[in-house]
């Protein structure tokens, strides 16, 4: 009788361990389960993510393409070189009138040389006046004139007063000064002088040289150069004689002798 009670307790045990052990594989099994489908899950949403793409936007612009043209001011222009050791060089319209100092230079008061080149307009038409020839047309002069500085020993300047119009300009690495003085106009072989803006005066310069003075360029192999800009050439002798009422930076020649003076190189 009490063998048979501890057989019966001995099953009981037997049968407690099984079930703890089948409820532990289920859980196993569940778990198993259960991160297999949620990793399986995530990989189908992450691969539908990643390769939806948007449609790329198109635009059909049927306008016609635009186009950028550069336009050379100096086209068909004539290139004038020194003849002095300077480098200096020039561009200038083919229907100006140019006169180079082709002729061997000429001393100047300082002990070197000179070099003058004017550009003209037009031809200069002269006519008598009180022992002068003055000018019967409205014409642009141009002038280059070029020195050695033998014997440079004081700065040269000109007392050209407060500029009316100036801008800065960089050329050959020199900040140069492109700058419009206003000047008095003489009428009639110098008879009378009248405030005009035809009798202005540009003028290129270096206001940094201190050297040989306040409008002049220094250029190469110890030369300078003084560019000015008048019409009928007052500095030259010539009195203006027409349109004196007129707005010198407005004149399409002053618009041509800036070119002219921007275009130098040395």
């Amino acid at each position: 009788m009490g063998e048979l009670n501890k057989d019966n307790k001995g099953f009981g045990v037997v049968e407690l361990i099984m079930a703890i052990v089948i409820v532990i594989l289920l859980g196993v099994v569940g778990w198993y389960v259960y991160k297999n489908h949620k990793t399986t899950a995530y990989t189908a949403i992450s691969s539908k993510t990643t390769t939806t793409t948007k449609n790329p936007i198109t635009t059909n612009d049927s306008s016609p393409t635009k186009t950028t043209t550069i336009v050379n001011p100096y086209a068909g222009w004539k290139t004038y070189n020194s003849i002095l050791n300077s480098g200096l060089s020039f561009e200038y319209p083919a229907n100006w009138v140019f006169t180079p100092a082709t002729q061997a230079p000429t001393p100047n008061n300082l002990g070197g040389v000179e070099n003058d080149s004017v550009v003209y307009s037009v031809e200069p038409a002269t006519k008598p006046g009180n022992g002068e020839m003055i000018p019967t047309n409205e014409y642009m002069c141009v002038s280059f004139d070029e020195y050695s500085d033998n014997g440079w020993d004081t700065p040269s300047n000109w007392n050209l007063g407060t500029p009316i119009a100036s801008q800065q300009v960089n050329i050959n690495g020199q900040n140069l000064t492109l700058a419009t003085y206003k000047s008095n106009v003489i009428v009639d072989g110098f008879s009378q002088q009248l405030q005009s803006s035809m009798g202005d005066e540009m003028v290129l310069f270096n206001p940094a040289d201190t050297q040989y003075g306040d409008h002049f360029i220094s250029t190469k192999n110890g030369h300078i150069v003084a560019i000015t800009a008048q019409f009928n050439c007052q500095q030259g002798g010539f009195p203006a004689d027409a349109n004196l009422n007129a707005d010198f930076n407005s004149q399409p020649e002053t618009a041509t002798a800036k070119l002219m003076m921007e275009s130098i190189k040395f």
